[in-house]
């Protein structure tokens, strides 16, 4: 028996947790579910997808370490979180043709991104060709100094890093022009998974999920004088994060989000770092139109999806593995659209699930949500005891 202190807030945090986790699906289960793991000559992971007018084009990160299932850090080689990025051709069976390591030069000479380039969302179009979007890493002052613990593992601190977003065009020689260094319009010091999309000359981003936010930025343009522009605040993404590019679907676009379960290992029956993903569809003014079921591609871990795309009557993800691997996944069309017919909603599910959530919220442990700003006076400052029974 083991007793543990938590606040009414973490209890429904927890609780909604691990209902997302019990509902969501995995989708190397389907039938029709095709998947290809990428080789280079080092290791890679999260993969970034795009299909141009004749071959199939990824952009994957170059890690230094990777991650176990507790969020702990094992170097590969030298004790650095330093990443390089590398620009894969694929044929159609998603076997690499040419390796190329992209030149982030210009970005460092910025200013920005002097610890690498993190987790590419590629997009391309005629008009504006093969372009990137990155996360830039500077690591601070509190990474320069690795110290690794008696099992050889090391976990980061992130108190003084900054991450900004570059967008750039990759040339036929694999080095980026065109650099533009977006700054956080809300000058926050850690921007990440921004989800862009190429729309003729104006580039727009999906800049936070709960309130949906929009970025809009014409050529020439830094974001440091745009504001985000709210298009609607739907609960059901609060805790969501951005996740692939947007793609066109119909007369809207389509997207894949995601969501870490890090919180849970506090749990004392939770000791996992767990991703789940979503299909995210938007309408062409960019509202919300659809949230399907949450899934995992095959992985009960970390797993990351940097990129989507459509060709020949199917939808390929693009993923990474607990930082380690890089895959590609596809189903067809029909059975993504059978996906978006079942929605993840708040007040939804059925048979267990149903009667287990209803039964949390009669015990007060699973809270409905609340708004962002709304106040939390009444629970602030308290907390009881849940007696957890181990077995």
């Amino acid at each position: 028996m083991q007793l543990t202190r938590l606040r009414p807030r973490a209890v429904s945090h927890h609780a909604r947790l691990i209902l997302l986790l019990a509902r969501s699906k995995r989708l190397s289960n389907f039938s029709d579910w095709v998947t290809n793991e990428l080789h280079a000559s080092v290791p890679i992971t999260n993969p970034s997808i795009v299909r141009t007018e004749n071959t199939w084009i990824a952009g994957v990160r170059v890690p230094a370490y990777t991650i176990d299932r507790l969020g702990r850090y094992r170097f590969l080689a030298d004790p650095t979180l330093t990443s390089t990025s590398l620009l894969l051709t694929l044929d159609d069976n998603f076997s690499t043709v040419v390796e190329s390591q992209i030149d982030d030069t210009p970005v460092k000479r910025l200013g920005v991104g002097n610890d690498g380039l993190e987790d590419v969302r590629l997009t391309y179009s005629a008009a504006s060709g093969l372009q990137g979007v990155w996360s830039a890493l500077d690591m601070g002052q509190d990474n320069r100094s690795i110290k690794l613990t008696a099992d050889g593992t090391f976990v980061p601190s992130w108190k003084n890093s900054r991450n900004t977003i570059v967008q750039a065009r990759i040339s036929q020689r694999k080095t980026l022009t065109d650099v533009r260094v977006l700054r956080s319009p809300l000058g926050s010091q850690r921007e990440k998974n921004w989800m862009p999309t190429a729309s003729g000359d104006e580039s727009w981003f999906v800049y936070r999920l709960h309130p949906l936010e929009v970025l809009c930025l014409p050529p020439d343009h830094d974001s440091h004088t745009a504001e985000p522009h709210v298009v609607s605040s739907d609960m059901r993404l609060a805790g969501w994060s951005g996740s692939s590019q947007l793609v066109p679907w119909g007369d809207g676009y389509l997207c894949v989000i995601h969501r870490a379960a890090r919180e849970a290992k506090q749990w004392p029956l939770w000791r996992r770092t767990v991703y789940i993903h979503a299909l995210l569809e938007l309408g062409p003014d960019r509202d919300v139109r659809n949230i399907s079921r949450p899934f995992r591609f095959d992985h009960f871990g970390i797993e990351f999806c940097a990129g989507l795309a459509m060709h020949a009557d199917r939808v390929h993800f693009s993923y990474g593995r607990a930082d380690r691997s890089a895959h590609i996944g596809s189903i067809p069309v029909s059975t993504l659209s059978r996906l978006l017919q079942t929605p993840e909603t708040q007040s939804g599910g059925s048979g267990p699930f149903m009667l287990l959530r209803r039964t949390l919220e009669r015990s007060r442990v699973l809270r409905r949500p609340r708004p962002r700003h709304s106040c939390r006076d009444a629970v602030r400052g308290r907390s009881f005891r849940l007696r957890l029974v181990i077995r």
